[in-house]
């Protein structure tokens, strides 16, 4: 399983919507000029999770982003699925005749896919921004 810069740069832009107080809107400007990110390419993400259900916009000049439930109830497995287009676990089911070691790598696998989904499942938006926040207040800032 490969993260691309797209998931990456998403979860960044949403661990800064749900470290956001709930009145403030995020705009995508403001976040990609604090993240050096790219505002095209971030604008791009933005369109693939406002219809996932994941952020709300309001429109107009005091406009933004909003996440659209809590970072608590959003998790990293909705959040891959919908930068990545799903979950991508590469199957070799090429072999034709599976021998005996076939079946326990088939096997080990598998275990390692579901521990992987729950994993995911069980991680939310909140324990990134949670972690984030832990971060940012013990780092230092020397003049």
């Amino acid at each position: 399983m490969k993260i691309s810069s797209k998931t990456t740069y998403g979860l960044r832009f949403l661990i800064h919507l749900a470290i956001q107080e709930d009145q403030h809107l995020g705009q995508v400007g403001q976040i990609g000029k604090n993240e050096n990110m790219s505002i095209k390419y971030l604008e791009n993400i933005v369109s693939l999770l406002r219809p996932s259900g994941i952020i709300t916009v309001k429109r107009g000049s005091h406009g933004g982003y909003k996440l659209a439930r809590l970072p608590s109830e959003i998790s990293l497995k909705e959040i891959l699925e919908t930068l990545e287009g799903g979950i991508i676990f590469d199957e070799n089911n090429s072999i034709v005749e599976k021998t005996s070691a076939d079946e326990v790598i088939d096997e080990f696998l598998d275990d390692f896919k579901n521990h992987t989904l729950d994993f995911l499942n069980a991680k939310s938006l909140a324990d990134l921004a949670n972690k984030y926040k832990i971060i940012s207040e013990n780092q230092m800032f020397y003049i």
